[in-house]
């Protein structure tokens, strides 16, 4: 008789929790609108470190109301809950670097020549990269393989900003809309795979 492992037991699970979609649709959103203010309100992009904050407070309640009362509440362990934690802080330091450097980059950009920038142009890819980066250490960490297809999202996005010489809004627009959009295709597979029980 086989024996059961509890780890892997709580592992799967952990990986089932996540499929409803709405982390993937929550992230897409968030990397859209980011994109989007950089592209048309370039001098407002101080305001897209708040879309990400308020993203990720909606989703709490959202998952409350969508998941919960069709796959129930789960109590992690104590080392699920650390390491998540640890997943979270990595995910959060490298959106933080990504969003700064693309805001640094569209005031450089605003004060100086655009022709003589061109040839540094490659740091306009640099947020989507780094996003990437994350989601590719995401991906090999948690076992979520979804994430190194937003991982290749993003370097694409990334690699093709650098190459038409544009700024990073378009590559987050771009990859962020690709994201969601696979987020919205998993949540509707969701709630017909797991209707609410009357």
């Amino acid at each position: 008789m086989s024996s059961t492992n509890l780890e892997d037991l709580e592992s799967e699970a952990y990986q089932e929790s996540f499929s409803d979609g709405l982390m993937d649709l929550a992230v897409g959103l968030a990397l859209a609108v980011i994109g989007f203010i950089w592209l048309w309100f370039e001098e407002q992009a101080g305001l897209a470190g708040a879309v990400g904050a308020l993203v990720a407070w909606a989703l709490v309640p959202i998952r409350r109301r969508v998941v919960e009362p069709r796959l129930g509440y789960v109590r992690w362990t104590a080392p699920r809950l650390k390491w998540e934690r640890s997943q979270l802080k990595l995910l959060f330091w490298l959106g933080t670097v990504a969003l700064l450097s693309g805001i640094a980059l569209s005031q450089a950009m605003g004060d100086a020549d655009r022709a003589a920038l061109s040839d540094r142009n490659f740091v306009a890819g640099l947020p989507a990269i780094l996003l990437a980066v994350g989601a590719f250490v995401l991906a090999a960490t948690s076992g979520f393989r979804r994430l190194w297809f937003y991982g290749a999202a993003l370097i694409g996005a990334g690699v093709v900003t650098i190459l038409i010489e544009a700024g990073p809004g378009g590559s987050l627009f771009t990859a962020g809309s690709a994201i969601g959009a696979f987020g919205v295709v998993l949540l509707v597979r969701f709630l017909r795979a797991h209707p609410v029980r009357t």
